[in-house]
């Protein structure tokens, strides 16, 4: 199935929610849930007041480094993440304690948001069916990490939690205390996006398990070893895609050198910081559609911070300059990308630039990517959301990304549960179809 058919198949199932003549006041009350364990929740403001110290303790095991206080306490200090945003912190702790400051079992970094944005799974269509049946939509519960489209463990849990049981059952807790805090709050839904795939099972019904596409290069050579350089990847490629990659790098006009960044490297730039926010900011109003999630702010303290020891910028600066050790000034930067890496996995987050320059997005974006994680040995390249098309003639493979939606109201969640299926049927027959495009 092509992707035009499959995001006609999309718009079609969003007429169907429309459509589908739903109940008006269906909001059945849960059940306080039965908990196999007696476990305490207790609702944060913000991550500040849960304390760095308590939530680096259930962070050890868990590798994402956006799901780490430094990063959730930047975006909300920095009033990225905040309720003048639309993003309500609610931080779930699950302790063992009903005392006022127990040391955590786990935390959940969660939020009551007042509309979709910033998300990247889309439950928007979800959003117009229930307004057009007078159904309210907004506010949700989501857990998750504010504009990260990253799959990672959402339920973080203390490693001394060692037992699979244990570990089980505070997830399957979290699960119904969440729809219970929904209920009780009168929120509509709940959202828990990019799961990694031990939480899966802990989200079943009344929870719809939600399949969704990303394309993610996976440093494996077909021997099964990692490739030795981007040359020896080329020779993974079939010979029409390989001419293609390698007429676009040569597109590439000589005046522009592209650059790798990072760590003390990038601090070492000044006025670097506000380079990377207008890049950002320059992509976004482009795109005319979306919003600016980051504040500059968050650019300045988080380059100064300790967590741009994990940043990688692949910057495309003018120059007229052979000195392969000329420096960088952040005036001569013309396009780039931000990026994270953590645990042998390279995540691309954000592009812009200030030129028409063609090819340019894929260079930095896609090839100069793929160099990097080669270079380094690292495991894989996850680009973000969207440009599946695009990414995928360009050696990225598609991935299935898992998220769990409850919806309060019966018809709505009905008809979700509908379009969840349909859509998950879709996806499959969409990564069958690019396997065999791979194949030929």
């Amino acid at each position: 199935m092509s992707y035009k058919r499959y995001h006609e198949l999309l718009q079609f199932f969003i007429l169907i929610l429309v459509l589908f003549g739903l109940p008006q006041s269906t909001t059945a009350l849960l059940p306080e849930p039965p908990l196999t364990k007696p476990y305490h929740f207790q609702i944060h403001q913000s991550a500040a007041s849960i304390g760095q110290k308590n939530w680096d303790s259930v962070q050890t095991n868990n590798l994402s480094p956006f799901t780490s206080f430094n990063y959730l306490h930047l975006l909300e200090s920095t009033g990225c993440a905040s309720p003048s945003t639309g993003w309500t912190p609610i931080h779930v702790t699950v302790s063992t304690q009903s005392t006022p400051s127990p040391p955590p079992l786990a935390i959940v970094p969660c939020y009551t948001k007042s509309h979709s944005f910033g998300e990247f799974i889309f439950d928007q269509p979800w959003a117009e069916a229930a307004h057009d049946n007078n159904i309210n939509y907004y506010p949700k519960i989501l857990a998750a990490i504010p504009f990260t489209p990253v799959s990672s463990p959402k339920v973080l849990i203390h490693p001394n939690v060692t037992s699979h049981s244990e570990q089980s059952n505070i997830r399957n807790s979290v699960a119904d205390y969440l729809t219970t805090l929904a209920t009780n709050n009168n929120l509509s839904s709940v959202h828990v996006n990019f799961l990694s795939s031990s939480e899966i099972k802990s989200f079943p019904s009344p929870y719809h398990h939600r399949t969704s596409l990303q394309h993610h290069f996976t440093n494996i050579s077909p021997t099964g070893s990692k490739f030795h350089n981007f040359s020896h990847y080329l020779t993974s490629l079939k010979s029409k895609r390989r001419l293609s990659l390698n007429r676009e790098r040569r597109k590439i006009s000589p005046q522009i050198r592209i650059d790798t960044l990072t760590g003390k490297e990038i601090q070492s730039v000044p006025g670097i910081h506000d380079v990377i926010y207008k890049l950002y900011e320059s992509t976004v109003e482009k795109s005319g559609k979306g919003r600016l999630y980051f504040t500059s702010s968050f650019f300045e303290k988080l380059i100064a911070s300790e967590f741009c020891n994990n940043v990688v910028l692949i910057i495309a600066r003018s120059t007229s300059s052979t000195d392969e050790n000329e420096s960088i000034k952040a005036s001569d930067i013309i396009a780039g990308t931000f990026n994270v890496v953590s645990n042998n996995i390279f995540y691309g987050r954000y592009w812009g630039s200030f030129t028409s320059q063609k090819y340019l997005h894929f260079e930095v974006c896609y090839y100069s990517a793929i160099e990097y994680c080669i270079e380094h040995q690292l495991d894989k390249v996850e680009p973000g959301a969207g440009g599946g098309e695009y990414k995928f003639l360009r050696g990225f493979e598609p991935v299935r990304i898992h998220s769990a939606h409850y919806i309060r109201n019966e018809g709505l969640n009905k008809a979700v549960g509908e379009f969840v299926e349909e859509e998950r049927r879709s996806i499959n027959e969409v990564m069958g179809v690019e396997h065999e495009h791979e194949k030929s």
